[in-house]
């Protein structure tokens, strides 16, 4: 579950909560900047929980915030992004808004590794149930950009990426992608 709060007179949207490892949050997004932050004090490129959490709200949140930054209706709780690309073995590349993430595929999780790792497991209809790590964070019960660089190993257009903390239903439309997430924590 994401939520926005108020830090320093400015609206943080506080994404991947309850991560496996700690308690409290795993990323904070300052949706004036777009600078998103980890755990561990680095800085992540790109986080589609926070976003996708920034297109679902509909209200000010009583915090003085644009309103041009809040999105309502159906069709705006999704967000778009370019299909992502294998361009190493085992290395799935994902860009939004010229922003770049990897995710390794690995077929177990290595602790000791910083980097983006996702598990794959097919599901018996095409769909995917999937395991993340993230760089800076740690195991998380969902990652949005894990779970589209998950959806690559499914052959159905549209295909539902389970997790531990929810789902994403991510229809692909040759080079351009649409997610949308249902009950993530």
């Amino acid at each position: 579950m994401e939520t926005q709060k108020e830090v320093n007179g400015q609206v943080i949207i506080l994404a991947d909560t309850n991560p496996l490892h700690h308690e409290g949050y795993s990323q904070w997004k300052n949706i004036l900047t777009n600078q998103i932050w980890n755990v561990d004090g680095s800085e992540a490129e790109v986080c589609f929980n926070a976003e996708l959490a920034q297109k679902q709200s509909t209200k000010h949140i009583g915090y003085p915030v644009p309103t041009e930054m809040w999105n309502s209706g159906e069709e705006d709780c999704k967000i778009t992004f370019l299909a992502p690309v294998i361009t190493r073995p085992n290395v799935v590349e994902i860009t939004r808004e010229g922003k770049l993430i990897e995710h390794i595929w690995v077929e177990t999780i290595d602790e000791e590794l910083d980097k983006n790792q996702i598990m794959v497991h097919d599901l018996y209809d095409g769909n995917i149930f999937v395991d993340i790590w993230e760089k800076g964070v740690g195991k998380v019960p969902s990652c949005g950009t894990g779970a589209a660089a998950a959806a690559l190993f499914s052959d159905n257009n549209t295909v539902e990426v389970c997790c531990r903390g929810g789902s994403y239903l991510i229809e692909k439309d040759y080079y351009r992608w649409t997610m949308e997430a249902k009950n993530i924590s």
